[in-house]
């Protein structure tokens, strides 16, 4: 209770500072919209209820100017914020859309065109799934891949894990489908193109960590989503990396291979705001249920600020 009230009361005059003085842009990245996530979802705390998403965008609306995701390309420096959404949950389309075009609101949400298109499994969700088995532990073990397995996995390795277990695999892809939980269709991508409100990023073909990848797998897996998202109108060149994380899920060769494919901007999540969108890695504010707590919200990057201004001194 105690560590709350800290939070809060740090999260209200950051706010105050952030709002009225700093006046920075914020780039939200939300996830599942929903009253009843799946098992990993709920695990990996990625879902926002209804109604505490309703709060959050409510308090979005009134305190910055939302943006288009093309709007980046102008060097907006007052409370800009824009909204988007990794990983493309059936919710974006369900329970996020209707409320952000009632307030018309645009927002970019990030595909892995194997999971929506290809109707795949998201490979977070499957290695996640697969973790807590016995026979996939020791087969990372034998192949000397540090846990979490879902951050250090690559194609190449996992491929190997298939070939030896494809039938025990057949067995539970409907509970593997169960667990992840719904995603965005080929019909549904079609019935947002035509709504003025959405935009579509790339996220690479399947839901990989970048860090454990061959500059050859990122430019593969980048070019293939590339190739199919770019069939749909609503597609910006804006790449977002997955899971976001510096040092954990990415590092400054893998920007360096996105740099060379040319996209536009790059998007990571450690949870820091900026004064200049003209950037080419550009950071955004993961949104948890928690932050129903608007206060908490601002907590969350007063200390990512905190430890980043720490670890580059």
């Amino acid at each position: 209770m105690a560590l709350k009230i800290i939070k809060n009361i740090i999260g209200f005059f950051y706010f105050i500072y952030f709002n009225k003085i700093a006046k920075k842009n914020i780039i939200f990245l939300f996830h599942d919209i929903n009253n009843y996530p799946s098992a990993y979802v709920k695990k990996n705390n990625l879902n926002i209820s209804k109604k505490n998403f309703k709060k959050i965008i409510s308090h979005i609306s009134k305190n910055f100017r939302t943006i288009k995701p093309n709007d980046i390309k102008y060097n907006l420096q007052n409370n800009y914020a824009l909204i988007t959404f990794d990983d493309g949950y059936k919710s974006y389309i369900e329970n996020a859309i209707p409320l952000l075009m009632k307030k018309k609101i645009s927002s970019l949400v990030f595909l892995n065109s194997e999971v929506s298109i290809k109707k795949k499994l998201n490979i977070n969700a499957e290695i996640d799934f697969l973790s807590q088995t016995t026979s996939f532990i020791k087969f990372m073990k034998d192949n000397k891949i540090d846990y979490p397995y879902s951050l250090n996995i690559n194609p190449g390795i996992y491929k190997k894990y298939i070939n030896k277990n494809k039938n025990n695999l057949k067995k539970i892809k409907k509970k593997i489908f169960k667990y992840q939980g719904k995603f965005l269709d080929l019909s549904d991508l079609k019935e947002l193109e035509k709504n003025k409100f959405a935009f579509f990023g790339n996220h690479l073909f399947n839901h990989w960590n970048l860090k454990p990848l061959k500059a050859n797998d990122i430019k593969s897996l980048y070019l293939k989503n590339k190739i199919l998202l770019k069939n749909f109108k609503s597609y910006s060149d804006y790449f977002a990396i997955p899971n976001g994380k510096l040092n954990s899920c990415y590092n400054n060769n893998n920007l360096k291979v996105l740099k060379n494919l040319k996209s536009k901007k790059i998007f990571s999540s450690n949870n820091l705001t900026t004064n200049d969108l003209n950037k080419f890695n550009i950071d955004r504010v993961s949104i948890e249920n928690i932050d129903a707590n608007i206060f908490f919200i601002y907590f969350k990057i007063f200390k990512s600020r905190f430890i980043n201004k720490f670890y580059n001194e």
